[in-house]
């Protein structure tokens, strides 16, 4: 057997570090455009770990606050006499498969929470990179690239990507690495973490934030048994769908005609996060939609 074999396969969960690589000054902060962002020792957004707190969360860029002021994030804003002590692993671009992961390396150091939620993309999954199989460039946004050592993990993005301009095998990836494939690993990963928080009394919540996927499960009333859609409707008790008027991710006349949270209708981040561009990019979560899944998930908190 080729020694290469085994060696070119990266498993994250074993001797994984916790650390944040995305953000290699760790204790530090930068700032782009007029966000500035605290980056504490693990590479996260916020202060450093304490160890038991109140709450955990997970998820991605939308989780981390990409583009507002940490204080108008989700995970901020439920800051209360409830809920006092606050940890994020929310990483942009991450995964709920990369959460799950990053969520038991912190539990060894840092012991279990009182309160986990994530709220994560669904059509993202990792695969080990392989050369001359499954090469992306690094430049390429919609996939991201963790360096560790010679071995790498990409992250793919199932549900936006055309793989045929990056893969090199004389295979159709489309028919491999389809949005079922990244849903069933996103699940599974999940479905750990809610039996992990069952067994040691941890109040766990999640919900998937793609502004089409709560329809997908929810609008029509068929369902099998043994399906994801079943587990989700008649077994799960963590999942929540989150409370916001409309499911688009673009700025609407409807949304700008929502009468709710009008005192901080001024606010210059209200509507969208400082990347929105109208007619081009729809941006990340505002401080409105923020508010609304803070509020959700409040409701949930022990």
């Amino acid at each position: 057997m080729n020694n290469d074999y085994l060696d070119n396969v990266y498993l994250p969960f074993i001797n994984s570090e916790l650390k944040n690589h995305i953000f290699n000054n760790y204790n530090s902060s930068f700032k782009e455009k007029d966000i500035e962002y605290k980056i504490n020792n693990f590479g996260y957004r916020g202060t450093d770990f304490i160890e038991n707190v109140d709450l955990l969360s997970l998820g991605c860029s939308n989780t981390f606050g990409f583009g507002i002021p940490s204080e108008y994030s989700w995970p901020e804003l439920l800051k209360s006499n409830k809920i006092k002590t606050i940890n994020s692993l929310a990483s942009p671009g991450d995964s709920a498969q990369g959460q799950v992961i990053k969520f038991f390396q912190y539990v060894k150091q840092f012991g279990n929470p009182k309160n986990v939620v994530g709220v994560f993309p669904c059509y993202r999954a990792e695969f080990p990179l392989e050369k001359n199989k499954w090469e992306i460039s690094s430049k390429e946004k919609k996939f991201t690239i963790l360096h560790k050592n010679k071995a790498s993990i990409t992250l793919v993005d199932s549900h936006n990507t055309n793989f045929e301009k990056y893969h090199k095998s004389p295979y159709d990836p489309n028919k491999l690495l389809t949005t079922e494939i990244t849903r069933y690993y996103t699940h599974t990963f999940i479905n750990i973490l809610e039996i992990y928080c069952k067994n040691f009394n941890i109040n766990f919540k999640y919900s998937i934030y793609e502004h089409d996927y709560n329809y997908d499960f929810f609008d029509d009333d068929m369902n099998y048994l043994g399906s994801l859609k079943d587990y989700m409707l008649n077994y799960s008790n963590n999942y929540f769908a989150i409370d916001y008027p409309i499911p688009t991710l673009l700025i609407s006349n409807e949304e700008l005609s929502f009468k709710c949270h009008s005192e901080y209708a001024d606010n210059k981040y209200f509507y969208r996060a400082n990347d929105y561009i109208p007619n081009k990019i729809s941006g990340h979560w505002g401080l409105h939609r923020n508010l609304h899944v803070a509020e959700t998930i409040n409701k949930l908190l022990v």
